[in-house]
């Protein structure tokens, strides 16, 4: 409905208060960073279950994400460890 906010919840019920950055997945889906909940999660292509996209990153304030379609490299700026950290599409 106009005027209203779309508030999106991940599958265990957290909400995306502080979501910075967005990017495309080609092929695959979105990617999202939320700096308050400290991760990126993934919404895949015809879902609505939104979900971290790696259980074994810890992230540290994610803000800007960009996917690289020559390296296949997603990069996640980290702002409070002042670096930029690079995973693979896989979440690796």
């Amino acid at each position: 409905n106009e005027g209203q906010v779309l508030e999106i919840k991940t599958t265990d019920d957290r909400f995306l208060s502080s979501m910075v950055g967005i990017c495309i997945l080609p092929e695959r889906g979105l990617l999202f960073s939320d700096s308050r909940l400290n991760e990126v999660f993934f919404l895949e292509n015809g879902s609505s279950d939104v979900k971290p996209i790696s259980d074994s990153v810890d992230w540290q304030q994610p803000t800007g994400i960009a996917y690289s379609l020559i390296t296949s490299e997603i990069w996640v700026v980290e702002t409070s460890a002042h670096r930029i950290s690079i995973i693979n599409a896989n979440g690796e």
